[in-house]
């Protein structure tokens, strides 16, 4: 059993690390026929269901102090509606999957409004990770999750009310929202709470830096989204900075 366990949490990284990946690849499939910020209030509303049914069933326990939901709220905001309305409005200004995948994942260059997006995205995620570190309490996933995601909704809500894009319902659009329930949020950012939590926030933050290359891979392999010298240059810079984080934890 010990064993088994041992095993299991060697193994979440590289599970969060390839269900994270597809996350761009989804927006892919999912922008040209949504706006960013609508598609992301009905994914959240959903997660928030399912979460719910499954608090219910489990019988998991709530955050017990005001504290407590108020850090997760802030941490949910920055996680979920600042990253993640960041990457999906870069995807839909026409940054490719992979492209936007390594300006999330290295400094970027702020040259224009799209490539601003994915630094708001960038800094975000940075910022929620070394918050939920710092402040929030360990509690079970399913309700911490479920506070994160009704802040996101509520401080997103507002924002997709401005859109005026239809959604577009169709095989891709439903498919990109099922996985993007299921297993991007219900799966990934559950994987994400809980490696912030076991681990140290500086580790958990160098795993996005391998997001880049296996999402420029699946991009390439589903998209046809070319390979440029630049992308290879920071998949390389990628992989040398997980391997320096590794290097310098294992010490």
């Amino acid at each position: 059993m010990e064993a088994r366990d041992k095993a299991l949490r060697r193994a979440m990284p590289w599970l969060f690390v390839l269900i994270w990946s597809t996350g761009f690849i989804v927006a892919r499939f999912g922008m040209p026929y949504a706006p960013p910020l609508t598609f992301l209030v009905i994914r959240y509303a959903l997660s928030v269901l399912c979460f719910g049914i499954w608090i219910i069933v489990s019988g998991a326990a709530w955050p017990r102090s005001r504290e407590q939901w108020l850090h997760l709220a802030i941490a949910g905001v920055l996680i979920h509606a600042g990253y993640l309305g960041g990457v999906w409005a870069a995807v839909k200004a026409g940054i490719g999957a992979g492209t936007i995948a390594l300006l999330v994942g290295l400094q970027p260059v702020l040259t224009a409004w799209n490539l601003s997006l994915a630094l708001f995205a960038l800094l975000s995620i940075t910022v929620g990770t070394l918050y939920q570190k710092r402040f929030v309490a360990p509690c079970d996933v399913r309700t911490a999750n479920t506070v994160q995601l009704l802040a996101a909704l509520v401080v997103t809500l507002p924002l997709a009310a401005l859109e005026t894009e239809p959604l577009v319902w169709n095989t891709s659009l439903i498919g990109a929202m099922a996985w993007s329930v299921f297993g991007l949020t219900l799966g990934g950012s559950s994987l994400l709470y809980l490696l912030i939590q076991r681990g140290a926030a500086t580790s958990v933050t160098s795993l996005m830096y391998l997001v880049p290359p296996v999402t420029a891979l699946l991009a390439r392999v589903i998209f046809g989204e070319a390979l440029s010298a630049t992308m290879m240059l920071g998949m390389a810079l990628a992989a040398t900075g997980v391997a320096l984080v590794v290097r310098t934890a294992a010490r």
